[in-house]
């Protein structure tokens, strides 16, 4: 999930090129190398020049298995589109005799037939098709998906698609004067947001690195600056010393779910909390599980209940109000309290 301009298209082609080829991606290992289907609905005229300086970049070796599908087509609604990108999908498989492990959707805006990303049945037709098209391969999906406008409310749509995925991975832009001398286009940190078995709440940064391509490559006339996507903490770095400085403003009150989230897991510390001793350093926790469950009844009744819940909780994560580690055994979250109480920039009634 990310917002429209942040590099997302980069990204999803360096995990497409490192599952193919089994190259790290961002200094994490691939377990399963395989095909990659990319279905390109979003950024034709671009993609071209994206690929072939992730491939010079990387050096990727010849005939790495990614298939590229450069065409908007309708997982919603159109029975002619499925069933077209089924038959595309056989011809390759017999041709090539491979076994996929990843199709990416790029993006869900434009593989959605005009319909209304809000409408709970609109969004079911496309997650059931969608899940139609993963078991028929028999293998991983990513859909790239735009936040809302309040990039910290999440996914932009229907809640019963964050109920759909297994993992969310979030991109976050940061935002740098551009130096047009520089070899860096800019930077951004990658948070997996959701984990539904293993770690989340991780986060990785990385920059862009400007590639010049030749223009005989393009079928132009002139070089063409394009971008790849390399491993850097510098963004993360930045995001730190940004979260320092806000903390030396003015008191703000936090939104209702985040407030709602903050107010659950002192809570759940008051009902729960054990002493801990998570990396060396001694904390009252509790389960992220217990803390759910007091947001759930501190929330109440509500159709998008999980959804708030997740907003809450990576808010708590992203503001640096609760700290969370996790182990084979168990996970543990904590409030996060400033050295001096009156530098606190967020009002709480606990």
């Amino acid at each position: 999930m990310a917002s429209e301009c942040d590099f997302k298209s980069f990204i999803a082609l360096d995990i497409a090129e490192c599952i193919a080829t089994g190259r790290e991606f961002l200094t994490k290992q691939v377990k399963h190398q395989g095909a990659v289907l990319y279905i390109a609905g979003e950024g034709h005229g671009g993609i071209g020049a994206r690929i072939k300086a992730m491939k010079k970049h990387h050096s990727t070796p010849a005939g790495a298995p990614v298939f590229f599908l450069r065409k908007q087509i309708n997982l919603r609604s159109s029975a002619t589109d499925i069933q077209d990108l089924i038959q595309a999908v056989d011809d390759i498989q017999a041709t090539h005799d491979i076994q996929f492990e990843l199709v990416v959707i790029d993006t869900l805006a434009r593989a959605f037939g005009g319909g209304n990303e809000n409408n709970s049945e609109d969004m079911g037709a496309f997650i059931h098709n969608a899940g139609r098209i993963q078991r028929m391969l028999n293998c991983a999906m990513m859909v790239l998906h735009h936040s809302g406008k309040d990039a910290t409310k999440g996914l932009r749509g229907h809640s019963s698609l964050l109920g759909a995925v297994d993992t969310q991975l979030e991109l976050l832009k940061i935002d740098a004067t551009p130096n047009p001398s520089s070899p860096i286009a800019g930077s951004g940190i990658l948070t997996i947001s959701k984990q539904k078995d293993g770690q989340d709440g991780l986060r990785i940064g990385f920059e862009m690195v400007k590639v010049e391509i030749n223009p005989s490559q393009l079928g132009i006339s002139e070089a063409q600056i394009s971008l790849a996507v390399r491993p850097s903490d510098e963004a993360i770095k930045q995001e730190m010393q940004a979260h320092a400085v806000e903390r030396k403003g003015k008191p703000r009150k936090l939104q209702e779910n985040q407030q709602t989230a903050l107010n659950a897991i002192h809570k759940a510390l008051e009902k729960h909390g054990r002493m801990t001793n998570v990396r060396d350093e001694r904390h009252k926790t509790v389960s992220i599980s217990e803390w759910r469950d007091e947001f759930v009844l501190l929330k109440g009744d509500s159709t998008s209940i999980y959804k708030d819940w997740d907003r809450g909780k990576k808010a708590m994560f992203a503001k640096e109000l609760v700290g969370y580690h996790k182990t084979d055994l168990a996970d543990y979250c904590w409030v996060i309290y400033l050295e001096d109480a009156k530098d606190e920039p967020f009002v709480s009634p606990f």
